[in-house]
């Protein structure tokens, strides 16, 4: 069964870092939250590659549901798999 085409998200114009939500926590958290990244998702979510969304282009909508998604499981239908904490 053919799905059809899933559209590309929107471009974002000038430099993706400028659209990103504030970063929430202490400055220890967010150096291990881009550990974390670094460790398991990058090779995945590779900047600039791939077939995987590139995380700097998040929707709003997936970015209220980061945890969502990221601990809970709730994109595992469409191939993410969920991640417990460490």
């Amino acid at each position: 069964m053919d799905g059809g085409v899933t559209p590309k998200p929107p471009l974002v114009i000038g430099r993706p870092e400028e659209h990103l939500p504030v970063r929430e926590g202490t400055s220890a958290a967010i150096e291990k939250g881009e550990l974390l990244y670094n460790r398991y998702c990058s090779r995945c979510h590779a900047f600039g590659r791939g077939l995987l969304p590139d995380l700097r282009r998040l929707s709003p909508v997936a970015h209220e549901l980061f945890y969502q998604i990221v601990l809970n499981g709730i994109y595992q239908g469409k191939g993410m798999g969920r991640w417990t904490t460490c």
